[in-house]
């Protein structure tokens, strides 16, 4: 029985064999598996190296899509912040009251600017001593705003805005009466009272402009409201300095124009030191006119914004008068 077995497992065995491809064929028959599978590797690899690349360059476009989406917002909110809001000019009170502190800009603040270099060269003053007559102004200013701030919502705004013109008007009609031979006393007088007059104005002025704004429109209000009052008091200054050199240079050329040095009338009322047939006295003859002329286009300046000051008056017609004050914190006062 075992012999048996024996063979059959030799014939198993020499059949096998005899069916075996030879070594050759094994080895290509490995090859071409090892190739197989390093071409699929390779595809593999190549389609996760492709898709990768898609991924970021598809994310580097949504990336580069997203940056323009938001400067293009950003460029947006630059020109909506640039353009005002056109519900601003469309409130009555908002414009009117621009208008008027444009006004009290351009022709209040332009004393402040055109008395000291007066005091200083034409009447000998020092530059403390000057600085001590125009302080009255600022003592006046503060104790008006600390009382009209309990008028406001006691007292219909305009007549507050009306009184504190009119102190201004009289103060400036006070400013055209001014001499080289006066004392500080006028200057004392007219800046409490002109100060007494801004102090009065500018706060009424401010709840008035905002009390029928609509609270959205404030913050923007409040710019443009501190804007108009700069520009004003700027080109007030401005032009009055202007105004004044040209005027006095007029002046100037008017009252040398009756020197007559052969006139015996002439020579006869002035004094003998400023005599024009002598160098010296000439000088002195040109520096008093000088004084005069520079004097003269002051008080014509002063003219001009009393007049500014009345013209200004009828645009206190045109404003409403706020129902109620605005909230505190809502009203920018400068």
């Amino acid at each position: 029985m075992t012999t048996n077995r024996t063979a059959i497992r030799r014939r198993l065995a020499i059949g096998s064999a005899a069916n075996r491809p030879p070594w050759g064929a094994r080895k290509a028959g490995h090859g071409s598996i090892v190739a197989s599978l390093a071409a699929t590797v390779a595809a593999t690899v190549t389609v996760a190296v492709g898709v990768g690349v898609g991924v970021a360059l598809a994310r580097s476009e949504r990336e580069r899509r997203l940056e323009r989406e938001r400067e293009l917002d950003r460029g947006r909110e630059r020109d909506r912040q640039l353009r005002l809001d056109r519900r601003l000019a469309l409130d009555r009170n908002f414009v009117t009251c621009n208008l008027f502190g444009f006004f009290i800009g351009l022709f209040l603040f332009s004393t402040m600017a055109l008395l000291p270099p007066v005091m200083q060269t034409l009447m000998g003053y020092s530059v403390f001593g000057a600085g001590l007559v125009m302080m009255p102004r600022g003592l006046g200013s503060f104790v008006a705003m600390f009382v009209v701030g309990r008028l406001v919502g006691r007292v219909d705004t305009r007549l507050i805005l009306f009184v504190g013109l009119s102190l201004c008007g009289f103060s400036l009609w006070q400013m055209t009466h001014f001499n080289l031979a006066m004392n500080s006393t006028p200057f004392v007088t007219t800046g409490i009272i002109q100060g007494l007059g801004i102090g009065l104005l500018f706060v009424p002025l401010s709840v008035t402009a905002f009390a029928t704004l609509a609270p959205a429109l404030r913050s923007e209000g409040t710019s443009v409201y501190t804007l108009v009052r700069n520009l004003g008091s700027s080109v007030g200054i401005s032009v009055m300095e202007a105004l004044d050199v040209q005027q006095s240079s007029v002046a100037h050329a008017d009252m040398a124009a009756h020197v007559q040095p052969g006139s015996p009338v002439f020579n006869a009322g002035i004094p003998a030191a400023m005599s024009p047939s002598t160098s010296s006295g000439l000088e002195a003859l040109n520096s008093m006119i000088t004084q005069q002329a520079a004097m003269v286009g002051l008080i014509d300046v002063f003219k001009l914004m009393l007049l500014l000051t009345i013209g200004v008056a009828p645009l206190l017609l045109l404003m409403r008068k706020p129902k109620s004050a605005p909230p505190a914190g809502e009203v920018v006062v400068d």
